[in-house]
């Protein structure tokens, strides 16, 4: 399923406020954490103008400007309106730090900033795999010809002659490298050291355009991570040591719906393993979601009740419509309607027409430019190689 895979999830924040000279200056790094994640946020004045960017560099290397920074007396607060989630801190003098929580789906987690500088802490991970190995471990790389991507991974073999046999391992949502690492834990290179030490061949590989695999993620669909999928079990038959009877592949999340893809086209393949994949229709599955997240909000059932149908509608028109222009079109009435039954505060601050633009440019990283000809009123501008909106609140993503 595609879930952002963050806890703290990151996205972009965008705008300015003046500064007051009689206020305390926030201007520099400030370093807090959450959830065993680091958080920071550096603030800079530009003529008398704040701006913000936010990073976390545990999660991903990128930096997100802020949409929203007040900093009014000993008060901090931000924003993040594409996920209604909301942060204000109080200066506490005695600590030199600004305690307060972000709230995020109806719930509120701490998280402080000082600018004291927080290093990595390692974290202890007993299940993760140690030497001396018991097998043998190869760098390799094998390729998707359709798309023209190189993946990158890691092949791993019982000791000794014969034919073996093999599996790959396909992450969840999100890029991830070959371990499918999520906060320094990492699952993938557990299963591959269990696997093969219990007589399993294990490929695992960088989801393209990320690690050391080619490609743009970003741009790709669950086909493309099929075809990617495909190309990894054609490698493993074709190998000498590797029984190509006996192939298969273990799918995690969103790679349980890959591996009934790659079940459904290849017959070849000896088995598959669906670990926390989903067993109904993706609408079905997105309407659960969908109802579970807004539970967890704390919305009321009748506000709820509403959300359900609408999004459904949604949902059900985004599998039917196989069109991208088409199906933008077809949205924007939708949107309008979800608009109409959602709380005040889940419109993240926007108009209608503003929360249609980023509704309907979310379907397509980086050519929110397209959604234009849908609603007139907003032209693009190219910034730091991504489209925005002039006019709309947000960001295209």
């Amino acid at each position: 399923m595609r879930v952002t895979r963050f806890v703290f999830i990151l996205v972009v924040l965008f705008g300015s406020m003046s500064a007051n000279a009689q206020q305390r200056s926030i201007v520099g790094d400030w370093y807090g954490v959450f959830l065993n994640a680091r958080a920071v946020i550096t603030v800079t004045d530009n003529g008398g103008t704040l701006f913000g960017v936010f990073k976390s560099p545990d999660q991903t290397k990128q930096e997100f400007p802020m949409n929203v920074l007040k900093h009014n007396g000993d008060t901090l607060e931000f924003e993040v309106r594409t996920l209604a989630l909301r942060y204000k801190g109080v200066w506490v003098d005695s600590a030199a730090t600004f305690k307060g929580f972000f709230t995020q789906a109806g719930r509120d987690f701490q998280l402080d900033f000082s600018q004291q500088k927080i290093e990595k802490v390692e974290e202890k991970r007993p299940q993760e795999p140690k030497p001396p190995f018991d097998y043998e471990s190869e760098q390799v790389t094998f390729t998707n010809s359709k798309d023209s991507v190189t993946l990158a991974g890691t092949f791993t073999k019982p000791r000794g002659a014969g034919k073996f046999p093999a599996v790959l391992l396909i992450t969840g949502s999100g890029a991830q490298n070959r371990n499918e690492e999520l906060f320094g834990h990492k699952p993938f290179w557990v299963i591959a050291d269990y696997f093969t030490r219990h007589g399993i061949a294990v490929l695992r590989y960088d989801d393209r355009g990320f690690g050391k695999s080619t490609g743009n993620y970003a741009k790709a669909d669950i086909d493309a991570f099929a075809r990617d999928a495909a190309a990894g079990i054609t490698w493993l038959q074709q190998r000498a040591d590797v029984d190509k009877a006996k192939v298969g592949a273990l799918g995690h999340s969103e790679g349980g719906i890959v591996v009934q893809m790659l079940a459904a086209n290849d017959k070849s393949l000896a088995f598959i393993v669906s670990m926390a994949g989903p067993a109904i229709s993706g609408v079905e599955n997105g309407r659960l979601q969908n109802t579970a997240l807004n539970r967890a909000a704390g919305l009321p059932d009748s506000t709820l009740n509403k959300i359900t149908i609408e999004n459904t509608r949604l949902l059900q028109l985004m599998a039917s419509e196989k069109q991208l222009d088409t199906l933008r079109r077809k949205m924007v009435p939708l949107i309008h309607r979800l608009y109409d039954v959602i709380p005040v505060a889940a419109r993240q601050g926007m108009e209608k027409p503003a929360y249609t633009f980023t509704s309907v440019a979310a379907l397509r990283p980086r050519e929110c430019c397209r959604s234009c000809v849908i609603i007139p009123r907003y032209t693009c501008l190219k910034l730091n190689a991504q489209c925005w909106p002039s006019t709309a609140t947000g960001m295209c993503r």
